[in-house]
């Protein structure tokens, strides 16, 4: 019988994306769509299974990344993660910073829906 994931489980995902993505903690809570003091409880019940909400977002967060990976050129992924795009919607914003300041639900929605469809 398969366990159900656990936050640890997922949050070790996460922290695979936080390294990559060279975030503080207050950048981590941010992209999480968290409070600090709320993202800090989050960490310190590791043991709970993960909530699908949380599940979906980690899940959306690796997708954008992988779709980075895949429309940046050879050598370039931090570079185009990092620098403006004026097209919507991002708006002049980076794909971190969009990240960091967008952090809702459907704003996360949103750029995974767009930014994949520029890697097909």
């Amino acid at each position: 019988m398969t366990q159900p994931l656990t936050i640890a489980d997922v949050m070790r995902v996460f922290s695979k994306l936080i390294d990559h993505w060279q975030l503080t903690p207050e950048e981590q809570a941010s992209i999480m769509g968290m409070s600090q003091p709320d993202y800090e409880k989050l960490l310190s019940t590791q043991q709970d299974i993960a909530p699908p909400a949380l599940m979906d977002r980690v899940a959306w967060l690796v997708g954008i990344q992988k779709a980075v990976s895949v429309i940046s050129p050879l050598g370039h992924e931090k570079h185009f993660f990092t620098s403006a795009v004026q097209a919507e919607p991002l708006s002049g914003r980076s794909v971190r910073e969009y990240l960091i300041n967008q952090n809702s639900d459907n704003d996360l929605e949103t750029l995974f829906l767009w930014i994949s469809s520029k890697s097909c």
